[in-house]
């Protein structure tokens, strides 16, 4: 997925001017102040909004006309130390424990 999949035009330049990527959860002082997770936009979606999911699980369109600040509150990516590969210990247990007891 892009890191700004979607945006395009004067909504894509605020993002990259802010360091904001698709996934990162975010504060944006508007015209009131919304915290939330930077969501995708479809590719036909205009270029004036940017779409934050918010804590309560709603969406709201924000228009970068009016954004007078956005905070990164926590980066989207993941660093290696933190993600489990797949062929860890713990896999591969868990697929040996499976199939010991559920492929006879």
């Amino acid at each position: 997925m892009s890191e700004v999949q979607g945006y395009s035009g004067n909504a894509l330049s605020c993002l990259k001017k802010n360091n904001v990527k698709v996934g990162d959860s975010i504060k944006i002082t508007a015209d009131l102040t919304y915290s939330g997770i930077l969501m995708p936009r479809y590719e036909s979606g205009d270029d004036k909004h940017l779409v934050v999911k918010l804590g309560s699980g709603y969406n709201v369109g924000i228009n970068v006309d009016e954004i007078q600040k956005i905070q990164i509150v926590a980066s989207s990516e993941v660093k290696p130390e933190q993600s489990q590969e797949r062929g860890s210990k713990t896999s591969q247990n868990f697929a040996s424990f499976y199939w010991r007891n559920n492929c006879k």
